[in-house]
């Protein structure tokens, strides 16, 4: 009896053993060498972690492992996985694993090694040892004999408490090497074209002085940063200190990148003017962004677990709020708030077609892969050429404006029946060159000049071709000016030019050609020619010390010897 029920425990034991076998059987992945990449989470074993199992030694011990395929929904809080793997038998090489890269409280790699070992990782919140990053997957180096057979042990718990968001594939090394160059080939375009569209609009900026410009800059290098560590590329070149900060890194750059981008809009799209209220809840957020960012540079790396949800669910928030002050902006006026949500929306397209990758709603390919990356790039051109547009709209703007303030000059200090400048600029003009050439010697002549016989054309012909007189005498003396000579009516028919640069008796020839320019040809008005006939008084030289009221003197008393001694010739001051 004893060796019978020992026989049938035997048997008993032997068939547990086989199922067991069977089952663990099941669940042995064979690493693949055709380049494909394969999902191992779905193949694992699992536990709930309960504090007792400390060591691979120990996992590997242990039972109560269910396939993870029994259970209606993944497993909550911390779980230990067990993954067979089994190296080909007539190959032997190198392999990759990738975990997607998400906020971990716990996520310890247990990575098997040929010599029968296990190379240990840890990239969670409450132990980060940094390691090879490629876009979104940390990598981590597999290497087997042929034929060896091994298990993967990952210790993980997420924030969200579940499995579901746990995300671990393995591919030969070849294949990772072929995607790592495809990547280095799409960052490189990306960055190259980021930096190109920084570097242009920071070189307007420094031209320009443009708000709109710096805040692109400052707002498009933020991007670029965050972007440099969603890629990977920047981990490198961090310091020891920061890079086991590396979540922590990442959350204050989002914070900055969506600060600056609430600035940009407020600048872009004018919203202090447009949607005042709205400006100032975006600029209260803004101010929440950059707290966030400081006190995560210097908060212990375990904080991440709660400033990492924070800054992404603030950023979802943000995300509706901007769409939503743009369109609204848009709708008051703003063309530049339409470009914003444009630029805004292909950015925001990208990040929406990576969302649907992760959750394997639509085929992993390289162009989705990088869909976010081309919408930064998307955004990048269009608020360029946006700002271009708006720039273009503001200089046209400042030209209309300077146009209309000449114009508004020039009516305040022209004479309006001859189009020569008035009394008042005549005085504030000769006033600032007397000045100027007490202090810096600069040479000047000063003409008076009055049609005789005027109030007798006036008596005899009208008014009207008193008037044509005038404007006649006006162009005839402006034909013999140069640039800088300016030629002002007093009032009536007196006249007064200033000759700049010039002076003595290059003065009065001056003179001399403007009295035969205006008399040797008689004024046709109405089938009637009327002779013109000029007196003119000349002060050759606006001497040093000379003030104004003492130069219109000596020109008024060269003009009256002119009158005096027959009219309608040139007269020196000096030949008094």
């Amino acid at each position: 009896m004893r060796h019978a029920a020992f026989n049938c425990r035997m048997v008993l034991l032997a068939v547990l053993l086989v199922a067991a076998g069977n089952a663990f059987a099941q669940t042995v992945v064979t690493l693949p060498m055709d380049g494909k990449t394969l999902r191992l989470q779905d193949e694992a074993l699992v536990r709930v972690d309960d504090g007792t199992l400390r060591s691979a030694a120990d996992v590997l011990a242990a039972d109560g492992f269910r396939p993870l395929g029994e259970f209606e929904t993944p497993p909550e809080g911390r779980v230990w996985l067990r993954i067979p793997l089994q190296a080909n038998a007539s190959a032997s090489g190198s392999w990759v694993l990738e975990v997607k890269r998400r906020y971990f409280r716990v996520l310890e790699l247990y990575v098997p090694t040929a010599d029968g070992g296990h190379a240990t990782y840890s990239n969670g919140l409450a132990d980060y040892r940094p390691t090879e990053i490629l876009a979104w997957h940390l990598v981590y180096p597999l290497e087997l004999a042929p034929g060896q057979r091994a298990e993967l042990l990952i210790r993980a718990e997420t924030l969200q408490g579940s499995l579901g968001p746990l995300d671990v594939s393995v591919q030969p090394v070849t294949g990772y090497l072929a995607d790592r160059s495809t990547a280095m080939w799409a960052f490189g375009l990306y960055f190259g074209a980021m930096f190109a569209l920084v570097f242009y609009n920071l070189v307007l900026y420094l031209n320009l002085r443009t708000p709109g410009h710096r805040m692109y800059v400052l707002a498009m290098t933020a991007v670029l940063l965050f972007m440099g560590m969603d890629a990977g590329l920047l981990q490198p070149l961090l310091p020891d200190g920061l890079r086991e900060r590396e979540l922590l890194v990442i959350v204050v750059l989002s914070c900055l990148m969506m600060a600056a981008t609430i600035r940009f809009f407020q600048v872009f799209a004018g919203a202090e003017d447009r949607i005042p209220k709205y400006s100032r809840a975006l600029s209260a957020i803004a101010l929440v962004f950059l707290a966030l960012a400081v006190v995560s540079a210097f908060v212990p790396l375990k904080a991440a677990a709660v400033f990492g949800p924070a800054s992404q669910l603030l950023s979802s928030v943000t995300v509706f709020a901007l769409i939503g002050a743009a369109l609204l902006a848009g709708r008051r006026g703003s063309s530049a708030a339409w470009i914003f949500l444009a630029a805004w929306g292909a950015f925001l397209g990208g990040g929406f077609i990576r969302s649907l990758i992760g959750v394997e709603a639509i085929p992993r390919t390289p162009i989705a892969e990088y869909a976010l990356y081309v919408g930064s790039v998307l955004e990048a051109m269009i608020l360029a050429l946006g700002l271009s547009y708006r720039v273009g709209q503001l200089r046209e703007q400042r030209i209309r404006a300077e146009h209309e303030q000449h114009r508004a000059m020039t009516l305040a200090n022209q004479d309006s029946l001859t189009g020569a400048y008035n009394r008042r600029f005549f005085e504030s003009y000769l006033g600032a060159m007397m000045d100027d050439a007490r202090h810096s010697g600069i040479e000047g002549a000063l003409l008076l000049l009055d049609m005789d016989h005027f109030k007798q054309i006036n008596d005899t012909h009208g008014h009207e071709a008193g008037d044509m007189m005038l404007r006649s005498l006006t162009r005839r003396c402006l034909r013999e000016l140069r640039d800088g000579d300016v030629l002002c009516r007093l009032g009536g028919d007196e006249f007064a030019i200033v000759l700049r640069s010039l002076s003595g008796s290059a003065a009065v020839e001056v003179a001399r050609r403007i009295h035969r320019a205006a008399t040797e040809r008689p004024v046709d008005y109405d089938g009637v020619r009327i002779e013109m006939a000029v007196s003119i008084g000349v002060l050759a030289e606006l001497e040093q010390g000379l003030d104004r009221s003492e130069a219109l003197r000596r020109a008024d008393r060269a003009l009256y010897r002119a009158k005096d001694e027959g009219r309608n010739r040139v007269v020196r001051h000096e030949d008094e």
